[in-house]
């Protein structure tokens, strides 16, 4: 009986220490950011954005090198900031107005208020078309939609017209969409 217990006790201790050892992880790499991190995130593409007391950066989540840092949206909370549906893309939703990102690049991909945006109500990213389809309301309160450029983030064309809610807009080739509003 004493023998079971002490070679218990021994078997205990051995898988105890395994874990002990196991839970000690080498980190791969660390990284300085000038201006602190106060929130952290990774994209469902693999992307590490941070956001700093300036604004966001972009780090390589295999080597921890700085990739890009933009400073437009100052110290935007994590609250305000996700990745837009199922695409690359990473909204940054401001009181004043919304931003897409690039999350490879930092660059600006969208701004509501360049594009006459006043309140985004939907928004769609159509890569065979190269654009992002938002409806909403421009500065005076009417229905607009709108289709911007991936590339550059200019409006690309725009209805200003009581069309309704998007409801769905599918692409059929890079230059015909089929849009359904109610």
């Amino acid at each position: 009986m004493k023998n079971t217990i002490a070679i218990t006790s021994l078997i205990f201790l051995l898988f105890l220490s395994l874990a002990v050892q196991a839970q000690q992880v080498q980190s791969r790499w660390s990284s300085t950011v000038a201006d602190g991190v106060n929130w952290q995130m990774v994209t469902s593409l693999g992307n590490y954005v941070v956001g700093t007391s300036r604004g966001l950066a972009g780090i390589n989540p295999e080597t921890g090198e700085i990739l890009w840092n933009n400073t437009s949206f100052g110290a935007v909370g994590q609250e305000r900031v996700k990745q837009v549906g199922s695409s690359a893309l990473i909204a940054i939703n401001l009181e004043s107005a919304i931003y897409a990102i690039d999350p490879f690049s930092g660059t600006i991909k969208f701004d509501s208020r360049e594009a006459g945006i006043a309140e985004v109500k939907d928004q769609k990213i159509l890569y065979q078309a190269n654009g992002i389809l938002v409806s909403g309301r421009d500065m005076a309160g009417k229905d607009i939609l709108l289709m911007t450029s991936l590339d550059n983030g200019k409006v690309a064309w725009k209805i200003e017209d009581d069309f309704g809610r998007l409801i769905t807009a599918s692409e059929i080739s890079a230059k015909e969409l089929l849009i359904v509003t109610l």
